[in-house]
């Protein structure tokens, strides 16, 4: 009887030897997923804020685009009014040429 408890103890014994080293193989294996998901997970927000970045640029490209486009729609306001004027004086410096003209004929 005292054999087959020492079988029984040795028996335990081995088994507890056994799941302490199962446990510290599962315990290694679950610290390299937790390593592997917080390297995934420093990748991830590095890729997000990468993303992140590239929108807000996007969106103050298109935030200038609208504002030079603004923009170009005054000047081009601005430059078809001095056109007009540029056009208007021309005709009228034509105009004076012309009095000038025949004053000076009417003189002759």
């Amino acid at each position: 009887e005292v054999r087959e408890l020492r079988t029984v103890v040795a028996e335990k014994e081995r088994r507890s030897i056994q799941l302490t080293e199962e446990n510290r193989q599962l315990e290694e294996e679950k610290q390299e997923a937790l390593c592997r998901r917080e390297s995934l997970r420093i990748r991830y927000n590095k890729a997000n804020d990468r993303l992140l970045s590239k929108e807000g640029k996007l969106l103050d490209a298109e935030r200038n685009k609208h504002v030079l486009e603004s923009e170009n729609e005054h000047l081009q306001k601005d430059l078809d009014k001095e056109t007009k004027s540029r056009d208007l004086a021309e005709k009228k410096v034509d105009v004076m040429r012309n009095e000038v003209s025949t004053i000076k004929k009417k003189m002759d």
